[in-house]
């Protein structure tokens, strides 16, 4: 369901009789341990459900009531609120809202707030539309924010829709929207342009919350982005960019990145703050990560065996989320009135979940959903990859008029830096140096808008053989490949045209594995995405990446870290907002 504040005067007379003892409630569950996120306590309570709702909170024996309807004996188990994620991407999991919420339910993850800024590139408004209905199907409390910059790079990259400032102002006025999805675009927030705090200010007007993206921003820069009414960031990885940007104002959000983050430092730093401001988020999570350790719980979990107090960490992804996007008065607290959504663990430091209850039915025990979630259909909006029309393996190589020389050039790393480095030309062909870790990397336009690709090299992925092709190239998701020879960026780039979308990878002209993302080039309905993508990550070991398969899919996101990165356009300078040549010289 989509989450908006509505008030159902008949739902509440409903729960107002059964706490007078004057309706009998649906559900009781009795005997439990309640963390009280509230008053950062535990304590032995009863549960009165009603309708989709809680009723009552205490002694039920205070309520006078014969008939308590289905019960629950909890028998001295831990009850906390349902887990909400303050960030998220649900395209990142390969899968539409419904299959989403299959997922995440058994895992105590109830509710989210996300941002479908990845299917707006691809099909906007139509997409979002979709989207939209396949969300509001399920249990599963969405609060959909507007994407704030379709495209996040524009001129520099070529995406499918573009969303003006009339499109948001429009949507932002409808119930389901909730507040503005990520500003990415922070040098224009600093440089004061008014087309971008025109968006802040129809958000600010209705109430709602602006998210923020504001990596390595610091100092008077840092003061200067939150200055113009953004509330959150996500983008914080160590703890003194944790500690500045909530001294500053700022709500914020912590991911577990190993790759980039260092959570122990910061875990190390909320033990001794106020953390009523701090929660923790997803932001990108492939399905298998959350298939096998968990989705929130698993960054719960380690927060706690890192040392932090439980009921901070439970607060961080319940109260506090609910209190930061101001719904509180429906989720994040058991308490009168709020929506049922609880998870019932066995214990409370390993956070073993024993039960799930979501709108006050039980949805989800020992890991396993024992319910129907509905799927929307969204076969309209397959088959939405359009490469250039007769595409071969030399139009994902940088060619020079040379048969045989040595060339000069500009090569990306990982990071987002740039290299000079020279490499061997051979045959006409600017070749891969894998024993310095550089290898191809062509970025295809996609959506039938001229067949751009760009070409160059990039250093650190450690790949030493084959070639990887992927649909999921944020933010415009054009198709992004790397590898060694051009035959093997060829055919999985045309198995994932094929395919109508997904990721690829191929070793000596063999397909070794691959995973299936129909639906906008991004998305599945079905959760045997999971083992595909396991799979993957099987063969791409085995090819040498080194780099999380997250990583592979932000290779060219010219918003990211660091200023340097390849579009269909070319080789991006971000922060001068220019096209380089790849090429700086020949020798012979």
């Amino acid at each position: 369901m989509i989450l908006t504040k509505r008030y159902d005067i008949e739902e509440r007379r409903r729960l107002i009789f059964t706490c007078m003892g004057l309706d009998k409630p649906d559900l009781t569950l009795t005997r439990g341990l309640i963390i009280d996120v509230a008053t950062s306590e535990v304590r032995r309570a009863d549960i009165v459900i009603k309708g989709s709702r809680i009723a009552y909170v205490g002694d039920v024996k205070d309520l006078r009531i014969s008939h308590l309807g289905v019960v629950i004996d909890v028998n001295d188990k831990f009850i906390t609120p349902g887990f909400i994620d303050p960030h998220a991407h649900v395209e990142s999991t390969m899968l539409t809202p419904s299959a989403y919420s299959s997922l995440l339910i058994p895992q105590g993850t109830i509710g989210a707030i996300i941002d479908p800024h990845e299917v707006a590139n691809v099909s906007g408004l139509d997409g979002l539309k979709y989207f939209l209905k396949d969300a509001n199907s399920t249990p599963f409390k969405f609060c959909i924010q507007m994407p704030s910059c379709v495209p996040s790079a524009p001129n520099l990259e070529t995406n499918g829709y573009t969303i003006s400032l009339s499109d948001i102002e429009r949507l932002l006025k409808l119930n389901d929207i909730c507040g503005l999805g990520e500003l990415m675009s922070y040098k224009k927030v600093i440089n004061g342009d008014i087309e971008q705090l025109m968006k802040i200010k129809l958000t600010y007007e209705k109430s709602g919350i602006v998210d923020g993206h504001s990596p390595s921003l610091k100092g008077s820069i840092l003061q200067a982005y939150i200055s113009s009414g953004i509330m959150t960031d996500h983008t914080s990885r160590s703890k003194d960019e944790v500690i500045e940007k909530v001294r500053s104002g700022f709500y914020v959000m912590i991911q577990n990145r190993p790759d980039e983050s260092l959570l122990r430092d910061v875990i190390d730093t909320l033990k001794n703050i106020d953390t009523r401001r701090i929660m923790f988020c997803t932001d990108d999570i492939e399905p298998d990560e959350v298939k096998e350790k968990g989705h929130l719980i698993s960054l719960v979990r380690e927060a706690v065996d890192l040392g932090l107090d439980p009921i901070k960490a439970i607060q961080m992804v319940t109260l506090n989320v609910a209190m930061a996007y101001r719904f509180d008065s429906e989720l994040g607290i058991i308490a009168p009135g709020r929506y049922a959504d609880l998870i019932i663990f066995n214990e409370l430091k390993k956070f073993d979940i024993d039960k799930v209850i979501m709108n006050g039915k039980l949805v989800a025990s020992k890991g396993k959903l024992l319910i129907d979630i509905p799927k929307a259909n969204f076969k309209r909006f397959k088959n939405t990859i359009k490469l250039k029309v007769g595409l071969n393996p030399n139009d994902l190589v940088i060619r020079v008029e040379k048969e045989k020389a040595r060339a000069l050039v500009r090569v990306v790393t990982i990071n987002g830096d740039l290299k000079e480095v020279e490499l061997d030309v051979f045959n006409y062909k600017v070749m891969s140096k894998t024993i310095d870790d550089i290898v191809r990397l062509a970025v295809l336009e996609r959506y039938g808008k001229g067949g751009n690709i760009g070409k160059g090299f990039i250093q650190g992925t450690g790949l030493k053989k084959g070639a990887i092709t992927t649909s999921i190239s944020h933010d415009a998701h054009n198709l992004t490949s790397i590898g060694i020879s051009e035959y093997d960026m060829y055919l999985s780039v045309k198995e994932v045209e094929r395919m109508g979308g997904g990721i690829v990878a191929v070793m000596d002209e063999k397909v070794l594995a691959k995973v299936e993302l129909p639906y906008f080039g991004l998305l599945n309905d079905d959760l045997k995405v999971c083992d595909e993508v396991k799979a993957l990550r099987i063969a791409l070991l085995n090819m040498g990446l080194k780099i999380p398969l997250r990583r592979l899919t932000f290779l060219s996101l010219p918003v990211g870290r660091g200023n340097f990165k390849i579009t269909d356009k070319g080789l991006v300078d971000y922060k001068k907002g220019i096209i380089l040549p790849v090429i700086i010289s020949l020798s012979t």
